[in-house]
């Protein structure tokens, strides 16, 4: 037999397959032909073709089953994502990728639905062939027969590792935001109250003096002008004293001298404010520069270079900060503060509980910048920040 192309009698060429026989008929040969159209067995054959290579070339792990569970078929992904190539696993039963991650109660559910000839939709946490673990998310149901009988189970699966560990670090991110807002709230709320105290115990006592001191002048107008004097001398102590108070809550709160002289200014004094108040020396390198930085990033380095010299003071046991502020020539400030203490770990570093550190991130990024902070046992720590600035001269 053969396979060949007929002409039907309106023109059209159509695919046969011919089969011819010699037979003897009364001492003679007969030549005897058959031939069969096979254009529906060729489209069935194309449809095969194209699911045979649609199956070899998908993006998507496919496996097939005997009944037993036992594998006959994987598709190339499969090899590429496991590391086991076809002839390793043929034959074999898929509990070769366990990793005693999945509860024996999910695979009774499992084989309870696709016995059932149901569909059984899933997560797989599996071992590949290196040991290494996986994540992907399974589809796997029967094939039956014509007679509707279970024949075969096809798995399809996508490693969705990578999605997994996307959503882990959102929802690490979801909490530390949460935290972080949760602490901003409970930092304001201490702030309130510190400024509630200061005003009520400094400038509410400071106040509360000075009007005594005034309705006693009120009441005691035929006292002498030397006692006169003497009570507005204190008055006016006491006022001084008064403006003082609130000239350091001021600047507590946000320091004037970041407004009025610029971010290099405020550096400056605010390192010889914490070695005045630690006791911890402090040694400041600065490229001096006319540049003028935007508001909003002279704020964002300033409360960084504050969040860093507590978190020194805090805990870090040391004796010395080293700090360096430098305007490159290719728009870029870049701040390091570096402490001898005892250093902080990689944990403390990406601990979602290190509120301080993951606002200083935070007020990097939305400035485009980069921070990085790195620790070593016994030897100190280091901050390094990097922003992109706009300058103007």
């Amino acid at each position: 037999s053969y396979e060949h192309f007929a002409l039907k009698k309106d023109g059209s060429i159509f695919p046969v397959e011919v089969q011819a026989k010699t037979l003897p008929y009364e001492g003679r040969s007969f030549r005897v032909t058959a031939i069969r159209d096979t254009t529906e067995r060729k489209k069935a054959e194309e449809e095969i073709r194209k699911l045979s290579h649609s199956v070899e070339q998908s993006p998507a792990i496919v496996m097939i089953t005997d009944i037993s569970g036992n594998i006959e078929y994987v598709n190339p992904k499969f090899e590429e994502v496991t590391g086991y190539i076809a002839k390793e696993v043929i034959g074999k039963n898929p509990r070769i990728l366990k990793s005693a991650k999945t509860t024996s109660e999910e695979y009774e559910i499992l084989w309870k639905t696709i016995k059932a000839g149901g569909v059984w939709h899933g997560e797989f946490h599996n071992k590949k062939k290196n040991g290494e673990l996986y994540w992907e998310s399974a589809s796997i149901s029967a094939i039956k027969d014509t007679k509707g009988q279970i024949t075969h189970y096809i798995s399809i699966k996508e490693d969705i590792t990578g999605r997994k560990a996307m959503d882990k670090k959102l929802r690490e991110s979801h909490n530390r935001l949460r935290s972080f807002a949760e602490r901003l709230q409970m930092i304001r709320e201490e702030e309130r109250a510190t400024i509630a105290r200061e005003i009520h115990d400094d400038l509410g006592q400071s106040l509360t003096a000075l009007k005594m001191d005034i309705s006693w002048v009120k009441n005691n107008p035929e006292m002498d002008i030397e006692a006169k004097t003497a009570k507005f001398d204190m008055m006016l102590d006491l006022t001084n004293s008064t403006i003082q108070s609130v000239k350091r809550i001021a600047t507590e709160l946000r320091p004037g001298i970041l407004d009025d002289l610029g971010l290099v200014p405020a550096i400056e004094w605010q390192a010889a404010e914490f070695q005045n108040r630690f006791k911890i020396q402090c040694n400041v390198s600065i490229n001096k520069s006319d540049i003028i930085i935007k508001d909003e990033i002279s704020i964002a380095v300033f409360r960084i270079f504050q969040e860093t010299l507590t978190n020194v003071a805090r805990h870090s046991n040391a004796t010395e900060v080293d700090i360096k502020l430098n305007f490159h020539v290719d728009n870029k400030l870049i701040m390091e503060i570096a402490d001898n203490g005892v250093g902080i770990d990689e944990e403390q570093i990406n601990s979602s509980k290190s509120l301080g550190l993951f606002g200083m991130r935070e007020r990097v990024n939305i400035l485009n910048g980069e921070v990085e902070i790195i620790g070593e046992h016994g030897i100190g720590t280091i901050v390094r920040v990097l922003i992109p600035v706009s300058k103007e001269r």
